[in-house]
């Protein structure tokens, strides 16, 4: 255990300033949302929090993304920190004010730095190592949701609307800058030109925009039940655990293979159509909503990592909140469209099955110009990769090493993927340049890259 965490205590780190800072913004939002359904008729709130809510989050990102581009300097653990602090002090009255003026203005101001919360947290996560991103961010984000479950199991669910949350949310703040200032994912290189790729940014940034867009429009077309629900019959935060759920294997899967993670996000578009077929069905609501939960957890994922990459791909920092901005704009489409018309299922279905096939339309050419070129360069580096093994004889737990130094990972991180000691890693590296006949790990890349 103590060689795990050693040698994945970056990636810890970032897993828990995720965790802490959803868990933070969850608290706020659910709080919030609970003053608003007391405060407001039915329907409303749906309008204020999904809505507007969720446009003022995408606006936090927004101003985040445009920070990024122009004054990156900015960016950093003080702004973090302010960022939660303030927070906190906007989450509070929020939660716990007595008139509506005064929960709108602090739950608009808060939901505004929600946004700008998260873009922080996934500029942290864009500076994670690729094959780790799905696991952070989805295990971060899942025990986050898990957390607000535990704390209605233990307490109540008016916990949220309540004085007995002001200790919780200080403790909660105290502990995101704790992280926050031991973390070093958050220290701003200097910028880097955008990359000269075989398909430029212009031709697959529109196309990933959109579909995140859409994604996030149907998902939330397709649940569009009252939020008098909540609080009656309904607790999201237990709902919450089949987010959890889907968060983490959406992270598992993400990593393992990023198209095959695209592939199911796709397919769990399915979900809105049954759970619209069948919401006039005498089944609980509680069934749609589960289902809606679990299905964001792969859209969650998707669209972050997906932005994430291409950040690191075109070295373009301010890309990284792109898939949360354009994903919390669907979402508040689908909330006052959902709104607007939730009396009549034909409609609901009819826009969610144009706005579907709107999606697949446009996600088969991404899906060729992301991942099928990668497969043919992928399988000539397969190729490559067997013919230097077999002529250098290298030994299976060799070839393990090698293609870890191809990506130019570090002696504890290769360490850490493959759960062996740092003493392993060298006496293996050793052998690799002795029977290639390398006197470094740059001269055996290089050895590598030149072989036919």
């Amino acid at each position: 255990m103590k060689m795990f965490i050693k040698n994945h205590k970056r990636s810890l780190l970032q897993t828990i300033t995720i965790f802490l800072c959803f868990f933070l913004t969850s608290v706020g939002y659910l709080g919030w949302l609970y003053r608003l359904i007391d405060l407001v008729p039915s329907g409303a709130a749906e309008l204020l929090s999904m809505g507007a809510g969720y446009l003022l989050q995408a606006a936090g990102i927004g101003i985040f993304s445009i920070i990024l581009y122009k004054r990156a300097a900015w960016i950093g653990k003080p702004l973090f920190a302010g960022a939660a602090v303030g927070y906190f002090f906007c989450a509070v009255p929020a939660m716990l004010a007595v008139s509506l003026p005064a929960v709108l203005v602090f739950g608009f101001v808060s939901n505004l730095i929600c946004g700008a919360i998260a873009g922080l947290y996934l500029y942290m996560l864009n500076r994670a190592e690729p094959a780790y991103r799905g696991r952070i961010f989805g295990i971060g984000y899942g025990l986050a949701s898990v957390a607000s479950w535990l704390l209605t199991l233990f307490t109540s669910q008016t916990i949220y609307s309540s004085v007995d949350v002001l200790p919780l949310l200080a403790a909660v703040t105290a502990f995101v800058v704790l992280v926050i200032f031991r973390s070093e994912s958050l220290d701003i290189p200097e910028n880097s030109p955008p990359a000269q790729e075989r398909i430029p940014l212009k031709i697959i940034l529109p196309f990933v925009c959109v579909i995140v867009y859409l994604f996030s429009a149907v998902n939330q077309i397709g649940f569009s039940f009252p939020a008098s629900d909540i609080g009656s019959r309904l607790y999201p935060e237990l709902l919450r655990l089949f987010y959890a759920a889907g968060l983490i294997i959406a992270g598992i899967v993400n990593d393992i293979k990023r198209k095959y993670g695209t592939v199911l996000t796709l397919c769990a578009l399915i979900i809105p159509f049954v759970s619209l077929g069948l919401k006039n069905e005498p089944l609980p609501a509680a069934v749609f909503w589960a289902l809606g939960y679990f299905a964001a957890g792969f859209f969650s994922v998707f669209r972050v990592t997906v932005f994430a990459d291409l950040a690191e791909k075109y070295h373009l920092r301010y890309l990284v909140g792109f898939g949360l901005l354009f994903g919390r704009c669907g979402e508040a489409a689908g909330a006052f469209y959902g709104t607007a018309v939730s009396g009549s299922v034909v409609l609901l279905v009819a826009a969610a099955a144009i706005l579907y096939v709107a999606t697949l339309v446009l996600f088969w050419p991404l899906y060729q110009r992301l991942y099928l070129p990668r497969l043919d360069l992928e399988k000539e580096e397969r190729l490559r990769f067997q013919r230097f093994a077999l002529q250098h004889d290298l030994s299976p737990r060799e070839k393990e090493i090698l293609s870890l130094l191809l990506e130019k990972e570090t002696t504890p991180v290769i360490a850490g993927r493959l759960f062996v000691s740092e003493s392993t890693v060298k006496f293996h590296v050793h052998n690799l340049l002795q029977k290639t006949g390398c006197k470094s790990r740059k001269e055996l890349i290089d050895l590598f890259r030149s072989a036919q």
